[in-house]
């Protein structure tokens, strides 16, 4: 499998420079992508639904309902980078089941109260979390003397992990960010979604040489000055995406799709 240094490598050798001994070398070509490369990957990843990167996911609905236009907005999973469809009562995408993404309105209603907390000192705190993720913590009593471990709060998909010290300060980390929502008029959302896929071990061989054109067109201009070739990548990684749209195909049984009235609206 590929690693982050020969994809960048693949990326020099089709612009035609020389290839570097370690990502953290530091030549301009170097820099230059390792300052791109996870933005890139994301785009590669995003621009194609790769079976690696595909995954299903039960949505988790929101306190609070959109405002008009929908019955129902859920969080989507924070690795999500595009969503494929909604999945109806069979096992694959329903074209027929309408949804739209927006961003999230973080509401009161959303926000999880975080159970008390005992801190090393015995005190028992009870914490609340904001929108903006800060803490707020309240002295009920002190008890016995308790070790207690960092805890995991979300808001509105937003997921924080907290510690708090024997004063009341409380230290929170932002572990996932907020970010879309789902709306629609179905009471329960499963959803095919592309995934973020960090592990360059599970990408397939086409996808990491799609990456590397990628990041091959993104870099050609600052390290060549040259738009005639910075087209020849593109057209590259292009031909990859349709390269590996003819693979994804051959990669499982032929789906089966149950009638629905979206169908036979078309037949």
């Amino acid at each position: 499998m590929a690693d982050q240094l020969s994809i960048h490598n693949l990326a020099l050798l089709r612009l035609g420079e020389m290839p570097i001994p370690a990502l953290d070398y530091q030549a301009k070509r170097a820099v230059a992508l390792a300052s791109c490369f996870e933005a890139v990957r994301d785009i590669v990843i995003q621009d194609h639904p790769w079976n690696f990167a595909v995954a299903r996911a039960a949505l988790t609905e929101l306190a609070t309902p959109p405002e008009f236009g929908f019955a129902h907005s859920f969080i989507l999973p924070a690795d999500c980078l595009r969503v494929l469809g909604l999945v109806g009562t069979g096992e694959d995408v329903d074209p027929s089941l309408e949804y739209r993404l927006e961003g999230q309105m973080l509401a009161q209603e959303d926000l999880l109260v975080a159970p008390n907390l005992i801190s090393p000192d015995g005190t028992v705190w009870q914490l609340t979390v904001a929108d903006d993720g800060e803490l707020t913590p309240v002295a009920l009593y002190t008890g016995a003397q308790v070790a207690a471990g960092p805890l995991l709060v979300s808001a509105n998909g937003a997921q924080w992990q907290f510690a708090i010290d024997d004063v009341g300060a409380v230290n929170a980390t932002l572990i996932i960010p907020a970010g879309l929502q789902l709306l629609t008029n179905e009471s329960v959302a499963r959803i095919k979604y592309i995934r973020r896929v960090t592990n360059l071990d599970v990408m397939t061989p086409r996808c990491t040489s799609a990456l590397a054109s990628r990041l091959a067109a993104e870099v050609c201009n600052h390290l060549t000055t040259s738009p005639v070739l910075k087209k020849q990548m593109m057209d590259e990684y292009r031909w990859e995406l349709a390269g590996g749209k003819e693979i994804n195909g051959q990669e499982g049984s032929a789906l089966v799709y149950e009638p629905n009235l979206w169908m036979e609206a078309r037949a």
